[in-house]
């Protein structure tokens, strides 16, 4: 007897068990049938219907869920998130059922304008929205057709109203996968259709229209793409036969974008067509403007074609000389000879292999920077084709100026005479006013403030001064110290160019003991005491329109700023 009250014990301990575990998975699993949101799990969830035959949602862990619905008339329901974003990207596994009408798809609204958007990815027997597709867009693995609806006065997240839909619908259903959510944002943009200034919620959605089914869906949030912010085309302008081809080529910026994806349309398919790879072909003479787009951010690039039966196609190029030497801060010519002589399109461009070393400019000339060297490359914009320079750069061997006097940096110089001065001392910058003449090793840096020094020569910078009025003015700076450049940057002009007065904001307005503003004869127009200092001044009111010089001076330094009234 004491046995079967043991066993007995045991088997409504055993019961009693099971009820706490099943009634533990009902509090983890909720089941939704009335209309709400809220959040589960760390996501949002909404859940609607109209009314109508049997619906459920049931919450479960994480981003899942799971919906069943019976001769629904109209529900929509998911998981995502309380705000929406146009560059997510949205993670979705499970399984869908849609029946005869229902679909698996990122939903949501934005406001300013209102609008409902759709990226349905499964679906059932009948694909939505009906209607005439007003355009593809390409992205993930796949193709979706666009569309665009209106609703009239019809239930929405704020009341009964009139808005638009948007669709894209994929033409390969899945129920899995990642949904950039950026690529059909850009492609409704480029059919017009823009989304509201305010994001309402996102998920990702079951609904079913008058139909029965079910869906088993875990939604996440991708990794972040990397946008597209540009594209360049190579050619620019291009010349072909009637009957020929030539190769453009688009590159997208940056060169670690997520989505690289180009298309191309040509603005005269009767002079000229252009390939999904950018082969133009000429049909007939005439132009024809070649336009590449990114997928991403729909970046455009251009090409004109010019399409002839006399083009003669180049079939070389050649530089000379094929090697040159210059000292820095100097300059020599190279000349490009592109073969044949009757060559169409004769048009070159210029790169150098290291431009610290030497630049070259549009036309081939090559100016030294610093010791060493650089390949200096002309290409054809026909055919491109190349030819190259070895250019050695090297430094001035003599003095730029005679009978060089030393000086000490900080150093400045003011009125009529030409001087010749030395110093191993580095210069943090030059800046002058009036001058005939100023040179640093040779460099020109007459009336302009400059923190670039060129290159010292045997450890030496040789400054040639030459002045013929009185207030001609000169001055060099040492290496900042921190209290210099704290200095300096306390003080911001604007606007500049100005039509009526300039604001001169100054920080740290204690260091600065007096403003000076002085004319293009070096006269001193408009003075500000220390007194009169503060950390917001106005300035030049009164003065005519032309150039002027802002000299404001510290305890430690004299720093001056070109303005310029209109």
């Amino acid at each position: 007897m004491k046995k079967q009250q043991f066993k007995l014990w045991r088997f409504s301990l055993l019961i009693a068990s099971l009820v706490l575990l099943v009634s533990t998975v009902k509090i983890d699993a909720q089941t939704i049938t009335t209309n709400q949101t809220g959040t589960n799990n760390g996501f949002y969830y909404s859940f609607w219907n109209a009314g109508g035959g049997t619906v459920s949602m049931t919450l479960g862990t994480g981003g899942n869920y799971s919906a069943t619905w019976t001769n629904c008339n109209n529900f929509t329901c998911g998981k995502g998130w309380s705000t929406g974003s146009g560059s997510r990207s949205i993670t979705f596994s499970g399984s869908f059922d849609g029946g005869s009408n229902g679909y698996l798809a990122v939903y949501g609204w934005t406001r300013s304008p209102l609008i409902e958007y759709y990226v349905v990815e499964n679906y059932g027997s009948w694909t939505p929205p009906g209607g005439t597709s007003v355009g593809t867009v390409t992205s993930d693995g796949g193709t979706y057709n666009i569309y665009q609806t209106t609703r009239t006065q019809q239930p929405s997240i704020d009341g009964t109203q009139t808005f638009q839909q948007y669709w894209s619908v994929r033409t390969s259903k899945r129920s899995s996968g990642t949904v950039t959510f950026a690529n059909h944002v850009n492609a409704w943009k480029g059919k017009g259709m823009n989304m509201g200034t305010s994001w309402a919620y996102q998920i990702m959605e079951t609904e079913g229209y008058q139909s029965s089914g079910s869906s088993n869906v875990t939604v996440s949030e991708g990794t972040n793409n990397i946008a597209v912010t540009g594209v360049t085309m190579a050619p620019t302008t291009v010349s072909v036969n009637a009957g020929a081809t030539t190769q453009l080529i688009a590159t997208v910026a940056p060169a670690n974008a997520t989505i690289q994806s180009v298309s191309w349309t040509s603005s005269n398919t009767a002079a000229a067509t252009i390939s999904s790879t950018g082969v133009v072909t000429g049909v007939a003479i005439g132009t024809a403007t070649i336009t590449v787009s990114t997928t991403d951010g729909l970046k455009t690039a251009t090409c004109l074609v010019t399409v002839g039966n006399t083009i003669t196609a180049v079939t070389g190029v050649t530089l000379a000389p094929a090697t040159a030497s210059v000292n820095i801060g100097a300059t020599t010519q190279l000349t490009a000879t592109v073969a044949p002589a009757n060559a169409t399109n004769k048009t070159v461009s210029w790169t150098s292999s290291n431009t610290a070393v030497a630049t070259v400019g549009t036309t081939g000339l090559v100016t030294g920077v610093a010791t060493g060297s650089a390949i200096i490359t002309v290409t054809t914009v026909d055919q491109a084709k190349t030819a190259t320079s070895s250019i050695t750069v090297t430094p001035i061997s003599t003095t730029p100026c005679s009978n060089p006097v030393a000086i000490t940096i900080p150093f400045k110089s003011d009125g009529i005479g030409e001087y010749c001065w030395s110093t191993t001392q580095v210069i943090a910058y030059v800046n002058s006013w009036n001058m005939d003449l100023v040179e640093i090793n040779g460099v020109n840096y007459t009336n302009k403030w400059s923190n670039s020094m060129p290159a010292a020569i045997n450890g030496s910078w040789y400054i040639h001064y030459k002045g013929s009025v009185a207030w001609a003015h000169f001055e060099a700076s040492a290496t900042k110290s921190d209290k210099v450049a704290q200095e300096e940057n306390t003080v911001a002009l604007f606007p500049n160019p100005f039509a009526t007065s300039i604001s001169l904001r100054i920080a740290n307005s204690e260091l600065i003991s007096e403003i000076d503003v002085i004319d293009q004869t070096g006269k001193v127009v408009e003075k500000l005491t220390k007194a009169q200092i503060s950390e917001t001044n106005q300035i030049g009111n009164g003065l005519l329109p032309g150039m002027y010089m802002v000299k404001v001076v510290s305890q430690h330094n004299t720093n001056s700023y070109k303005i310029i009234k209109q």
